[in-house]
């Protein structure tokens, strides 16, 4: 948790300095240049850019990934550039590298902090930036292909929050960073934010939030040890000094896997096993997965309190997890929440999943002579996390498709030639496919032949 004697507040800003000129091309590609500049006019070295493009995450959320090389730290003139960029629709952020001597946290052209509400840098033709799907609103874009931007860093209005750590996980552990996330964002998306404090083994300092609540996940370790992740829930609203952060020892999460087989012959090996919890921020913030023993036990140590998933690795190609119980409440299709009482994780392998083959088929129902990759969207959905129930395979053979380990139920098979991202996953982008492809009942260790529908194909 975090102490806190009076309110706190984070503040960046980004002011637009100059509009999109038009696009740098060379060699059949385009560059995107500009400046970075400080509110007093003077140039900022030392900070680098990058072109990203939207996307869908693994919890269906839209969120960003970097395309192509990010540029040089800027030069003693604040200048960068991206160069050997495709034609396509960019959202660009601006980040300090190591060694800045005065630090903030990531901005989007032209002066936000969300990139939900940036403007898209336009180097695409017009038909096809209509012709892609993104989850992106591009009401924002310039109106014109762009590359001659300038970012303005806001030093006057910047706020500081500092003050002591007590971590009473690993007493005298430096830390180094916090990955930071406003509270209500549901993607995978952080913010790597450097401890500026002198010492950072008992002291932290960050700089460059705006006001709000945030998700704050401290990184603290020893040297050439595997570091560890603390979670705090942080709301700011003004400048301060003097706050204590507490970092409380992580929960250790017992553990029983149990097998339901199908036949006297369905072995699994549990040494080849491993258990996973994800955060609902991703793996960066996640606890390392474990191995199983030969008696289906684990455990899951220094687990942050906050929310997971569960993930099982390297089970055998007929198995699937029938079920999972954390604390008696359901863990395999809703997010599960550990605290400090938390008890046991109690899961359960059935050796009998389904298995479906067949063609996969363009919107017209004729032969698709490609690879795309199948999902198997359950009817009814049950629990609240992003997909469940989902079966997402890898991408079939040219004209073909297999799947195994399917639970029962009943699904609708489609599959997508170049999804970006996971799509899928986002209940809003489905609400378009709904009624498409046909629905097939897998019971448990049954084998059916069925055709899967390619919905991203003319």
């Amino acid at each position: 948790m975090l102490s806190l004697r009076t309110g706190i507040s984070f503040l960046l800003l980004l002011a637009l300095s100059q509009r999109p000129q038009g696009p740098i091309v060379r060699n059949g590609v385009a560059a995107i240049s500009g400046t970075v500049l400080g509110d007093d006019g003077y140039p900022v070295p030392g900070v680098v850019v990058r072109a990203m493009r939207p996307t869908y995450d693994d919890n269906g959320a839209s969120s960003l990934v970097v395309v192509g090389r990010e540029s040089a730290p800027t030069d003693e003139s604040g200048k960068f550039i991206l160069s050997n960029l495709a034609p396509d629709i960019y959202v660009v952020s601006a980040s300090p590298a190591a060694g800045i001597a005065r630090r903030f946290a990531t901005v989007y052209y032209p002066d936000v902090t969300d990139w939900h509400s940036a403007a898209p840098v336009n180097l695409s033709t017009p038909a096809r930036a209509a012709a892609e799907a993104s989850p992106i609103n591009l009401s924002r874009r310039s109106s014109a292909p762009s590359s001659s931007i300038a970012l303005t860093i806001p030093w006057k209005k910047m706020v500081q929050v500092s003050g002591s750590i007590s971590n009473a996980a690993e007493p005298g552990a430096a830390v180094s960073s916090f990955y930071v996330s406003p509270a209500d964002d549901p993607s995978l998306t952080l913010l790597r934010v450097a401890n500026s404090a002198s010492d950072v083994r008992d002291r932290f300092q960050l700089d460059g939030l705006t006001p709000g609540t945030y998700d704050v996940y401290p990184t603290y370790g020893r040297p050439r040890e595997q570091p560890h992740i603390a979670h705090i829930r942080l709301t700011v609203s003004r400048d301060l000094q003097g706050t204590v952060m507490e970092i409380v020892p992580g929960v250790e999460v017992l553990g029983q896997i149990h097998i339901h087989p199908f036949d006297a012959s369905s072995v699994v090996d549990t040494k080849k096993l491993k258990v996973a919890l994800r955060a609902r921020k991703g793996e960066v913030v996640s606890p390392p997965s474990v191995p199983v023993e030969a008696d289906g036990s684990f455990i899951v140590p220094n687990v942050a309190e906050m929310e997971y998933q569960l993930t099982v690795t390297g089970l055998p190609d007929n198995a699937y997890v029938e079920s999972a119980m954390f604390d008696g409440k359901d863990a395999l299709n809703s997010w599960f929440k550990v605290s400090r009482f938390s008890q046991r994780l109690q899961i359960v392998l059935d050796t009998a999943g389904g298995e479906i083959d067949g063609r996969l088929l363009n919107i017209h129902r004729e032969s698709f002579g490609d690879s795309a990759s199948i999902v198997l969207v359950p009817v009814q959905r049950a629990g609240d996390l992003p997909g469940p129930g989902f079966v997402v395979a890898p991408p079939a053979q040219v004209g073909a498709f297999i799947v195994r380990a399917i639970p029962p139920g009943d699904y609708r098979l489609l599959a997508w030639t170049k999804p970006n991202g996971r799509p899928y996953l986002n209940e809003e982008f489905m609400k378009g496919y709904l009624g498409m492809g046909d629905v097939v009942h897998v019971y448990r260790g049954s084998r059916i032949q069925a055709d899967a529908i390619v919905v991203d194909t003319p």
